[in-house]
Order: structure tokens, then C-alpha cells, then sequence
């Protein structure tokens, strides 16, 4: 027996060496395969973004990105933000163009109208300018509307 391990000695190396290579590359690789997050269906994502190192395009047909298109109008609730200087502007004009305005008309001697009239009157339109402002008058776009 020793005489044929010496005769084809270069073959048995060899069977050795690729004996010992696979055993040591089954030992190195993980018995398990592991993700190096933990997730769980249905809640969020708690980690960093997980972006990919490469792109991939989605070809979709016409009908199907006019259909993806409707279900995005279908579910958009519009969101406004209100602009504190814009009521504060209008507020300002409009007490402007009264004073003018009542001022003609108390130059008129018909009407008769004096300056408590007139507080009155501002008082009355304050608080519906008041009121528009606090409700919100909002024209939605057309393809908002249901």
C-alpha cells in the first residue's frame, strides 16, 4: 500500500488539496443566511434608507399609467396653508376704500349719514371679513371637484 501512495504521490496531493479546500469552504460559509436588518410585515421601516447599487427601469404600458395616474387624482385631498399677510393686506385695503368711500358719501347731503353711521358700518363689515377669513373661501380646481 505505501508503494502506491509513493508511485502516484502527486495525484494524491492533488486529491487532498481539493478535499481540504472543500471542507474548509464549507466550515467558512454561514450555515444560515442572515439580512443584516430586522423587519417585520406591516410595520415601518427602522433603519436608514435602503437604496440599491443599481437601477432598474418598470416599463408600463399607456392604459396602465393612466389607470396609475385616476388613482392618484381619485385620492388626492388637497392641502392649503393659510397666509396671515394676506388677510392682513386685504384688511388694510378695505379700511382704506371704506374711509374714502364713506367720506363721498357723507359729502352728500341726501343720504344724511354721519360718523357714527359710519363706525357702524365698519364694525358690521369687519366682522364679516372676520368671518370669511376664519371659515376659508377656497375655489378648488375643477378636477378636484367630485
Amino acid at each position: 500500500m505505501a508503494g502506491f501512495f509513493q508511485k502516484h504521490r502527486r495525484v494524491v496531493d492533488r486529491y487532498f488539496v481539493v478535499v481540504a479546500a472543500a471542507l474548509l469552504i464549507t466550515w467558512l460559509i454561514p450555515k444560515e443566511v442572515r439580512f443584516k436588518y430586522e423587519y417585520e410585515l406591516g410595520k415601518p421601516w427602522s433603519y436608514e434608507n435602503l437604496l440599491a447599487p443599481f437601477t432598474f427601469s418598470i416599463s408600463k404600458s399607456e392604459s396602465e399609467i393612466a389607470e396609475n395616474r385616476q388613482g392618484i387624482l381619485d385620492a388626492f385631498i388637497p392641502y392649503y396653508r393659510t397666509d396671515q399677510n394676506v388677510e392682513n393686506a386685504v384688511i388694510g385695503s378695505f379700511r382704506e376704500s371704506f374711509g374714502r368711500s364713506f367720506s363721498l358719501l357723507r359729502s352728500d347731503s341726501l343720504l344724511g349719514l354721519s360718523e357714527a353711521d359710519s363706525l357702524v358700518l365698519l364694525g358690521s363689515a369687519m366682522g364679516i371679513l372676520e368671518d370669511i377669513y376664519e371659515q376659508g373661501i377656497i375655489e378648488l380646481d375643477s378636477s378636484h371637484l367630485d
